[in-house]
C-alpha cells in the first residue's frame, strides 16, 4: 500500500515523509538505445514483432486470406506476430521508449529490441527489460 521509504509513524502533525536521499538510493542502469539488456522474469514472455512484406504474400496465399467474414467483409491481413523472448539471452536495445502500432492501435510503453537469433525486430513492455552493463 506504501511505498518502502513511507514512514508510518509521523511524529508531529504535519510532518512529511520524505524520499531517502538520490545518493541512498539503488543504481538502476538505464535503458538506452544501442545498449545491451535481458528479461526481468525467469519466465520467457511474449513479444510482439510487425509483419514484414514476405509474411503478407504468404497471407495472401494461403486459404486463410480467401473468401468473407461472418459479417460478409473481406478478411484484413495480420499486422503483428508474436515471438518468445527468452530470459536466458542478451538482446540489443534499438529504441529504448516507443510506442508500437499493431492490431489497428497504438500501444505505449514498450522498447524495441533486436532478436539476432531470428533477426526480427521486437516490441516488450519495457518494465519487463533491464540493462545489463
Amino acid at each position: 500500500m506504501y511505498p518502502e521509504w513511507y514512514n508510518i509513524y509521523i511524529r508531529k502533525e504535519g510532518d512529511r515523509p520524505q524520499p531517502p536521499h538520490p545518493s541512498t538510493r539503488q543504481k538502476m542502469k538505464k535503458l538506452a538505445k544501442g545498449k545491451l539488456a535481458k528479461l526481468t522474469t525467469t519466465t520467457p514472455v511474449r513479444g510482439t514483432r510487425m509483419t514484414t512484406h514476405d509474411d503478407y504474400l504468404r497471407w495472401r496465399e494461403s486459404d486463410a486470406s480467401k473468401g468473407m467474414t461472418s459479417a460478409g467483409e473481406t478478411k484484413l491481413p495480420p499486422t503483428s506476430h508474436t515471438v518468445m523472448i527468452h530470459p536466458d539471452r542478451v538482446y540489443t536495445v534499438l529504441r529504448a521508449r516507443v510506442t508500437g502500432h499493431w492490431g489497428y492501435r497504438k500501444r505505449p510503453g514498450h522498447a524495441l529490441i533486436l532478436d539476432t537469433e531470428s533477426g526480427h525486430e521486437v516490441y516488450i513492455k519495457r518494465e519487463l527489460l533491464e540493462a545489463v552493463s
